[in-house]
């Protein structure tokens, strides 16, 4: 029978009173008497054979990890794993590699004192890396990973912001480029809402392509279509495309799309461009102008100015015009910031 290892308390007690002398030898209590001597009590590495080093948990010489790595570890010793003890907290200048644990110590970044651990005597694996916690303790773990966006989609609604649901796959809108700043280029009953025009509607049926009527304007139906997800889901043989839950049909030229419909890029897409409501004086009414493809009413000041209609402030040459067209606000909506849209130039 082995005497009770009573060292590490010894040693703890100690470890105060001297350690302001440095290290001091201990006698092996079993080196007599009991068989011959089973381990090594100690208080710091030179109490200890050569290539073995103190373990300041157990207070026994081990064969483990060197204490030499210098400076702290890269997150602390492990929590207890299958070895002894998988790297326990060291001293400060505990070795940078831990020790051995059974099936890797340091796997979840257990606390260390002041620096890495100076490893157990496990069987196999490594202590090495510990976990990437903070300053010496390895108290943080791992560090998390970061969501990718989606990449597969039925919806625009599916996808990421600034993306677009493409045949079942979200890809990147390109950067938008105004098309209109003010309502009054965008004909009789549009608006112009960040940048592109939407025209007046009673029906789904007065708007282009993947559009819904919503509030009286044509607007993009952010719920999608419905039709389909990927191009094979358009009829055939047609040579659709697949966007936002809507088959856009192939086209070369305007002629080929739908009344509400124009061709870009080889696609019927919904028409949002400006249109002029007027080409001469003639196809205005009331006794109106026709300037610069809108019809206008003269004024000589913001009285004059009909305040039943959104054309309220007298402006340059003579013509009534919206607040928008007389102070500019916006073009796009992200230069409004937060969650406000630029209508007719005002960020609303």
């Amino acid at each position: 029978m082995k005497r009770a290892k009573v060292i590490p308390l010894f040693a703890i007690a100690f470890t105060g009173l001297f350690s302001v002398g440095g290290c001091f030898r201990v006698r092996d209590p079993n080196s007599t008497g009991y068989g011959g001597s089973t381990y090594t009590p100690c208080v710091c590495d030179a109490d200890c054979p050569s290539g073995q080093i103190c373990d300041q948990w157990t207070g026994e010489c081990q064969i483990g990890g060197s204490a030499s790595g210098g400076g702290a570890g890269p997150g602390g010793a492990g929590a207890v794993d299958g070895g002894r003890a998988g790297g326990h907290g060291g001293t400060p200048s505990g070795g940078a590699t831990g020790g051995t644990g059974a099936t890797g110590s340091g796997a979840t970044g257990g606390a260390g004192a002041t620096g890495s651990g100076v490893g157990g005597t496990g069987a196999t694996g490594s202590g090495a890396t510990g976990g990437t916690g903070a300053t010496d303790s390895g108290a943080g773990g791992g560090a998390g990973g970061t969501s990718m966006p989606p990449t597969s989609c039925e919806a625009t609604s599916d996808c990421g912001s600034g993306d677009c649901c493409v045949s079942g796959t979200c890809r990147p809108l390109p950067p938008a480029t105004p098309l209109c700043h003010f309502n009054s280029e965008c004909g009789v009953g549009a608006r112009c809402l960040d940048g592109s025009c939407q025209p007046g509607c009673a029906t789904n049926a007065d708007c282009g392509t993947g559009d819904i009527c919503l509030s009286g304007f044509c607007q993009p139906n952010v719920g999608g279509g419905g039709a389909c997800v990927l191009n094979g889901d358009c009829p055939v043989p047609a040579r659709d495309t697949c966007i936002n839950g809507s088959c856009h049909g192939a086209c070369s030229s305007d002629t080929d799309c739908g009344p509400h419909d124009i061709c870009a890029d080889g696609l019927c897409q919904p028409d949002d461009r400006p249109h002029p409501s007027c080409r001469a004086n003639a196809d205005c009414s009331g006794g109106r102008t026709c300037v610069d493809g809108v019809c206008r009413d003269s004024c000589r000041s913001d009285a004059d100015c009909c305040t039943c209609s959104a054309a309220s402030v007298c402006g340059l040459g003579g013509f009534c015009e919206t607040r928008g067209e007389a102070s500019p606000q916006c073009q796009l909506s992200a230069e409004c910031g937060d969650t406000k849209s630029c209508l007719d130039a005002r960020c609303i």
